[in-house]
């Protein structure tokens, strides 16, 4: 680091860009993985809740009962993740 502080001053402001950008890469890597956590979870709800609307419409073709019994469920289930869905009926 010596050297670096002989350089000319555009050079050295240039390395304090450098050196700071790469200080952040730690945050960046934890920012970018939290965020593909949290995108892979509404990808698996989102799919969720496609496969309640489809079987909700099934059960009307079918002629069930309740057949919005499928879509309240998913909900109840995306609401309070800490109960399993399906145990209402």
């Amino acid at each position: 680091m010596a050297a670096l502080a002989q350089a000319p001053l555009p050079l050295r402001l240039t390395w304090a860009y450098v050196i700071s950008a790469l200080d952040d890469i730690d945050a960046l890597i934890d920012e970018v993985t939290g965020l593909r956590a949290e995108l892979s979870s509404v990808r698996y709800q989102r799919a969720n809740a496609l496969a309640a609307m489809r079987a909700t419409l099934a059960a009307d073709r079918d002629g069930d009962d309740d057949p919005l019994y499928y879509v309240r469920d998913e909900l109840h289930a995306q609401i309070h993740p800490d109960q399993t869905a399906g145990e209402g009926r």
